[in-house]
């Protein structure tokens, strides 16, 4: 029965999906989905987002208790301060950040599936004469290379950019894989005339450790650093580590999010660094 059900939803697909009215409807729920909005307040900044998908909304409606830290790290920076958000997903922190101090923002991120909702929630939030949005990926090395996705989704996370792993340090399964552009910080600066950063936010699902590392010359005049760091995946730990304190940082805090503490992910946490030494 179910192999029958199956076959007739194909069969009906396959005969409609070139109909006039079945291509109306598609467009409909499509435009539908993205006139969702939601609003948030936190510490007095009122923000709206964009939230096509339960997974966006989710994201809102968490808007306050998934990261606090990254938050109040956030209130720690000024007007004069130069903030990279790299892996901006839909741009929850750049948005707040751009909003709370009036500031400059560049807004790293790759996937196509997050763009969209990027360009649009910094239109709806009047944030496009602060954010800048960068379509590329940050890495090691300056180059194409492959951009994978473990889904779809509007919002998604878990992606990786030119090698075979994810957040874990585990062979990465993909779904939609398509080549892009990826530069080291330090060409960005060097090359595309980026402003340089004071504060720098990364949390990519993998490769921070290779993106610190083609930062060497960007790090000399950042302040601070927020990084997410799984300590299950050892080379990743270690790397963040090792370049961060070379570069004149010290170890503050680190906070793990309450809705990991429950799963397997209870090693993975927000790491801040601060400037100790001039380099």
């Amino acid at each position: 029965m179910k192999l029958l059900i199956k076959s007739f939803i194909s069969n009906f697909f396959k005969v409609f999906s070139k109909s006039a009215t079945i291509r109306f409807i598609e467009n409909t729920i499509i435009d539908q989905a993205m006139s969702q909005q939601k609003e948030v307040t936190h510490n007095g900044v009122t923000l709206l987002f964009t939230c096509p998908n339960p997974l966006t909304r989710w994201r809102v409606e968490t808007y306050s208790e998934k990261e606090p830290e990254t938050l109040s790290w956030i209130d720690g920076m000024t007007s004069d301060d130069i903030f990279w958000d790299i892996g901006a997903n839909v741009g929850l922190y750049s948005l707040y950040a751009a909003k709370r101090h009036d500031m400059t923002v560049l807004s790293f991120e790759p996937s196509v599936f997050n763009l969209e909702l990027l360009g649009r929630n910094s239109y709806l939030n009047q944030a496009s004469g602060n954010v800048t949005i960068i379509p590329l990926a940050l890495s090691d090395k300056t180059g194409g290379n492959l951009m994978k996705h473990s889904d779809t989704k509007w919002g998604g996370a878990l992606s990786s950019f030119s090698v075979e792993y994810g957040g874990d340090g585990e062979v990465f399964s993909s779904v939609v894989e398509y080549k892009t552009l990826g530069i080291t910080a330090d060409h960005a600066v060097a090359k595309l005339m980026l402003p340089t950063p004071t504060y720098i936010k990364i949390d990519v699902d993998g490769i921070e450790h290779m993106i610190l590392n083609g930062a060497v010359d960007t790090l000399k005049k950042v302040k601070s650093v927020l990084v997410e760091v799984n300590d299950d995946f050892k080379e990743q730990a270690e790397m963040v580590a090792k370049i961060l304190t070379t570069a004149g940082f010290a170890f503050t805090n680190k906070e793990i999010s309450s809705f990991t503490t429950n799963s397997k992910n209870i090693n993975i946490a927000n790491q801040i660094w601060e400037r100790v030494t001039e380099k």
